[in-house]
């Protein structure tokens, strides 16, 4: 079984609410689960239901109002659209009545009554597709997080899931049968009973929670772009230029491009789909038959050496000054102590022998309020930091705004030169780098630059690397061959030689290709290859077993770069621990494959 998401702009009106049901779920025999987002806007002057009920929330607590105008905009669209599907809308007016109830409720604190009133939009929202399966005989449930068990912490805006919790709702499916079984997105609720939301986006995530609780073979997240994209396409808006889609990613490149600001999915939804290794795919609720982005756990299959690149916007640089910060043990802990005590993340850190410098993400805020509590706590932290007796800077800089760029892709790691290719092209477009940030997986580049001047290097990078692919001076496709042949000569000799340690190097001349395989032998047969009178039928063995895969390894190489060999041979080195293949092509390597 299948299950599938569909955000707001899959369901924002009646229309597109008949034709997921009509021309996706009921064609696809698989697709039992559905999980909903509430009513996005189906054009420009609608309205998104989520904003306003951020709105409500913040008028009513906050100022002690009753927000009459945005409840009845609420009201009109669940209204209209439910009688556009020829329904009675009759239920609603229960719904309706406990929703009045929830507003009117007196709650101690903010992000609790936030959590309470914003789960309400698909609270509320999955009863309208549930009366209208019905309508057409269909045997569809509701399946509500309060009546399965779907338990979080009361970290209200921001919930963590509690042990448990997909084993409540397994049991739950399992005992009430139906056709299609309907879950509301964004939300839970806690040991209390209180609700409790996930991060905006968070119906993404509720979709991967179910899809691990209920084991399906695939997570199909229905959007309104044709997967994920390498860029933010609205850079070239004014340019008629298509952003290319990437057709294969894995876990973990995701994760690194919506941290780095990509609107690509909420932040927690790869995890439960990667400890059930459960496939997601992305797909366009308004261009069905596109395949969009498949997205995998293994990086074997993702053979690119950038996936992706995004920019993350309103960051501050923290910098303190010290001379010989260096020497000192526990500098940085007192530090971080006080951020952390205020509330203040920080993403990356640099240092040298006098200083220590935080990137700073500015939060998301959902209202003036949060936003100047949050620079009160900023600022009260630095002046802690100042007069610290633990710490005793020399001088402290705080810089705003800014922006890191992050370019994404496992294929990085160990391509020399791209670090070079990639300031090359920000100083030729004279966009200069206040600071570089790389983890040692080098899974990813991260420059920090000018607010200024994030997405014009977003653009010029997608430009020069994706776009401009004749100039060779900043082309990929040689890094993307090499990638390619790296992987594929990996997985031959983990999955036909058993020589899972070992590791790749590629030279290529024209239509030939030199593979080197280095660290092939395991321990226990460098041991036994030391017994001369072994040694000879060892050699005969192996060189046998390759002799017979061969073929396998010829295969994949012709189908992956579409390209015929004519001649392929190896030389195995037993003294040195490597062999090496000669292959010759028909044609020279081209990228994409």
């Amino acid at each position: 079984m299948k299950l599938a998401k569909f955000g707001g702009s899959s369901v924002a009106s009646a229309e597109r609410i008949k034709h997921i049901f009509e021309n996706i779920i009921l064609k696809d025999k698989k697709l039992k689960y559905i999980v909903l987002s509430t009513f996005g806007k189906k054009d420009s002057n609608d309205i998104k239901i989520t904003d306003q009920l951020e709105k409500i929330a913040a008028i009513s607590y906050y100022q002690n109002v009753y927000p009459k105008e945005n409840i009845d905009k609420i009201k009109n669209k669940y209204y209209t659209e439910t009688k556009a599907l020829g329904l009675n809308t009759k239920f609603l007016d229960s719904i309706f009545e406990e929703f009045e109830e929830i507003v009117n409720r007196k709650f101690d604190n903010f992000d609790r009554y936030y959590a309470a009133l914003v789960s309400q939009g698909e609270r509320m929202f999955v009863s309208i597709p549930v009366e209208y399966l019905k309508s057409k005989g269909i045997n569809a449930i509701a399946v509500y997080p309060e009546k399965c068990g779907l338990i979080t912490d009361s970290n209200y805006r921001n919930a963590g899931l509690l042990p448990g919790s997909l084993e409540n709702v397994k049991k739950y499916v399992d005992s009430h049968p139906a056709d299609i079984y309907i879950f509301p997105g964004f939300y839970a609720v806690d040991k209390n009973g209180d609700f409790t939301t996930f991060r905006r986006g968070g119906s993404d995530y509720t979709g991967a929670i179910i899809s691990a609780a209920l084991d399906v073979e695939l997570y199909e997240n229905w959007t309104d772009v044709n997967g994920i994209l390498r860029v933010d396409p609205t850079l070239f808006k004014d340019e008629n230029i298509t952003v290319e889609t990437i057709k294969i990613i894995s876990y973990r490149e995701v994760r690194e491009l919506a941290y780095g600001g990509a609107k690509v999915l909420h932040s927690g939804t790869l995890k439960p789909l990667r400890e059930k290794k459960i496939p997601l795919q992305i797909r366009n609720t308004f261009d069905i038959n596109n395949e969009g982005t498949l997205v995998v756990a293994k990086k074997e299959k993702t053979y690119e050496v950038v996936k992706g690149i995004a920019c993350r916007e309103n960051i501050y640089f923290l910098n303190i000054t010290k001379e010989d910060m260096d020497n000192e043990i526990g500098a940085a802990y007192n530090i971080e102590k006080i951020l952390s005590d205020h509330k203040i993340s920080f993403s990356q850190i640099t240092s040298s022998i006098d200083s220590l410098s935080y990137a700073i993400p500015e939060p998301e805020f959902s209202n003036d309020e949060e936003r100047k509590k949050f620079k009160d706590n900023l600022e009260e932290a630095i002046n802690l930091i100042k007069t610290s007796p633990e710490i005793v800077p020399e001088e402290i800089n705080l810089l705003y705004p800014f922006s890191l760029v992050y370019i994404v892709g496992e294929g990085m790691y160990n391509t020399i030169g791209l670090l070079a290719k990639f300031t090359k092209i920000l100083s030729s477009n004279k966009i200069n780098i206040y600071t570089t940030y790389q983890v040692p997986e080098q899974v990813n580049v991260i420059f920090g630059v000018k607010q200024s001047d994030g997405k014009k290097a977003v653009k010029e990078l997608y430009r020069a690397l994706f776009i401009n692919k004749i100039n060779t001076e900043y082309s990929l496709e040689k890094e993307n061959i090499i990638v390619s042949l790296i992987s594929i000569a990996k997985n031959y000799c983990a999955t036909s030689l058993n020589e899972i340690a070992a590791e790749v190097n590629v030279q290529i001349n024209g239509k030939t290709v030199i593979i080197e395989f280095s660290n092939i032998f395991s321990e226990a047969e460098k041991r036994y290859m030391e017994n001369l009178q072994e040694l000879e039928k060892f050699v005969k063995m192996k060189d046998g077993i390759v002799a017979q895969t061969k073929q396998i390894f010829k295969e994949k190489l012709e189908n992956a770069f579409n390209n015929k060999i004519r001649k392929i041979y190896f030389e195995t080195n037993y003294e040195q621990n490597e062999r090496i293949f000669f292959i010759t092509f028909e044609k020279e390597l081209k990228y994409p494959i």
